[in-house]
């Protein structure tokens, strides 16, 4: 996200100026800011996604700031390597062998996957039609479909984390303004 103030070129004088207290100045205005982006982070990523692990809300690094040529930009990044994915879509396709999609004896009530094919007992499953299936015993008539096998699966896009960060421009804008007077009052 990059954010612009009128103001910016007096931060950045004043970076110049007072090099040790103009990050602390700055800092104390826009960390509140960020703190609360970041939890709203946190939550979007918690409820519009079935939690399973919670690696995805986890994966929400403090913001930093950083000022470069009149601007002042703050970063926030999730860890996740799936994070990209679940903020903006798109296609995973497999990587040699086929992808295992779980149907609804292979998922928990909230939709996760309650195992994968490699933790079911080999002498009990068998393949037909691309899908998996599963013998609870030899004599079982009726083998119970656990997964479908897909060479690509598309994924839409679920987070919105990229509007929870386009909202808190305008509040990142007044802690700086604060910020800038702040420092300007002081001689």
């Amino acid at each position: 996200m990059v954010i612009t103030s009128p103001n910016i070129d007096k931060v950045i004088k004043s970076l110049d100026k007072w090099p040790r207290k103009a990050p602390r100045v700055i800092g104390k205005h826009w960390r509140p800011v960020s703190n609360k982006v970041h939890k709203k982070l946190v939550r979007v990523t918690t409820r519009n996604l079935h939690r399973r692990t919670g690696t995805l809300a986890r994966g929400w690094v403090r913001p930093r700031m950083h000022t470069a040529q009149g601007l002042v930009t703050v970063n926030f990044v999730n860890e996740a390597i799936y994070a990209t994915i679940h903020e903006f879509g798109g296609t995973i396709t497999a990587k040699g062998k086929l992808l295992a999609i779980p149907l609804t004896a292979a998922k928990t009530s909230a939709g996760v996957a309650r195992v994968s094919p490699g933790d079911l007992p080999g002498k009990q499953t068998f393949v037909r039609n691309r899908i998996i299936f599963f013998k609870k015993s030899k004599t079982d008539k009726r083998p119970t479909p656990m997964f479908k096998l897909q060479e690509s699966v598309t994924i839409p896009p679920r987070l919105n984390a990229t509007g929870v960060i386009l909202s808190s421009q305008r509040p990142y804008s007044r802690g700086i303004e604060k910020a800038v007077e702040e420092l300007w009052s002081e001689k």
